[in-house]
């Protein structure tokens, strides 16, 4: 079995062979640190949602909505992944942690723009670089999306 799956021009590895290589384990489920982690996620998307209803998306923001977005998202996936019993040995196993998507069931599409939004969030903070409203209203779609829908997936781990 192959180790990536590719879709368009970006591969997404498989959450195994993260576990291979050691950048996620399987320890015992962590439930005080994943209902940390969802709370601070909501207070997020609460803090980032006041602020859009007051603002709207726009060049000033872009960058700050884009990296919301995905500090949500990856704070409800490491819930998931804590609730599971896996965790980062090193604490910043951010693409093995997007893989996991796929062991949700979530479509390849998915997993791929979620990675994506990792890799431009990483190029905002340590790069400098800046983003239009396009992508950013895309960025914020997709939480929407996925919000609701790793929520549901909360719900029933809880």
């Amino acid at each position: 079995m192959r180790d990536c799956l590719a879709w368009g021009n970006t591969p997404v590895k498989r959450f195994a062979a993260h576990l291979k290589k050691g950048a996620m384990r399987k320890s015992s489920p962590d439930f005080s640190r994943a209902r940390s982690l969802m709370q601070e996620a909501e207070k997020r998307k609460t803090f980032l949602d006041i602020i859009l209803r007051k603002t709207g998306v726009s060049e000033l923001n872009a960058n700050y909505c884009i990296e919301q977005a995905y500090d949500v998202l990856i704070e409800l996936i490491r819930a998931i992944l804590h609730m599971e019993g896996y965790n980062s040995p090193d604490g910043a196993s951010h693409e093995a942690e997007v893989s996991y998507l796929l062991e949700l069931q979530f479509s390849y599409a998915d997993a791929v723009f979620m990675d994506d939004l990792r890799y431009h969030q990483d190029q905002i903070k340590r790069h400098g670089r800046s983003y239009d409203v396009e992508y950013a209203t895309k960025a914020l779609t997709f939480l929407k999306n996925m919000h609701r829908r790793l929520k549901m997936i909360i719900s029933t781990r809880i």
